[in-house]
């Protein structure tokens, strides 16, 4: 299993989704079936949930380094990205279904984001998409982005990144309690880490998010 390389229009669509202040965070792993990868197995996708945060890991220590160098700060000022190798050998994920892994912020009626002024926080990939703590908001034109244009965009996403949400996708929510990645989201956004993928495809999309204001 390994890091895709993503197509232009992902790297555009992913591009305007953090320009506008989205919070998830998206790993797309190729899988290997001479090796073993399966997107039916839940071992292959405990090992895509823990691949995908040492990918972030390496990330946030890149950044960090590069930023220390460019602005003299410590780099000991920096955030470090820890995983708990020992609990995340044992993880154990929940299979969802579709309407779980979307959750109430969702309409699939009407095939649309809900995005209320307020309310209680209910989870759900929708919500995690559609509701970061200080909304979605696009900074050029100083305004709020509209519950049309984040369906547009989250429509638009999960075609393009995810392959598209197909009847029977395989789709594991996963423990947070393994790395401190996932701290900020439990003061109360929330925290979120899940695993995607289409039955037939060789990819799996790991879907991670957590922050807090």
């Amino acid at each position: 299993m390994r890091e895709a390389v993503l197509a232009q229009t992902q790297k555009a669509l992913l591009k305007r989704f953090a320009e506008i202040g989205g919070c998830v965070d998206y790993l797309l792993l190729d899988c290997d079936p001479a090796a073993g990868d399966d997107v039916t197995s839940g071992e292959t996708h405990r090992r895509a949930a823990i691949l995908a945060l040492e990918i972030i890991r390496q990330r946030v220590a890149a950044y960090a380094a590069a930023t220390s160098q460019q602005q003299g700060i410590p780099i000991q000022k920096f955030f470090s990205l820890t995983i708990d190798h020992r609990r995340a050998a044992s993880l154990v994920g929940t299979r969802i279904s579709r309407e779980e892994f979307l959750g109430p912020r969702y309409d699939a009626g009407q095939d649309s984001l809900v995005i209320p002024s307020g309310g209680p926080i209910p989870g759900g990939y929708a919500y995690a998409f559609s509701d970061p703590p200080y909304s979605l908001y696009d900074y050029g034109d100083r305004r709020r982005v509209s519950e049309a244009e984040a369906t547009e965009l989250f429509h638009a996403i999960n075609q393009e990144v995810l392959g598209g949400i197909t009847a029977e996708p395989i789709i594991f929510q996963w423990p947070d309690a393994w790395s401190n990645y996932f701290e900020k989201g439990k003061e109360w956004w929330g925290s979120f880490l899940w695993t995607f993928a289409n039955p037939g495809a060789g990819r799996i999309v790991v879907l991670a998010a957590s922050t807090t204001d």
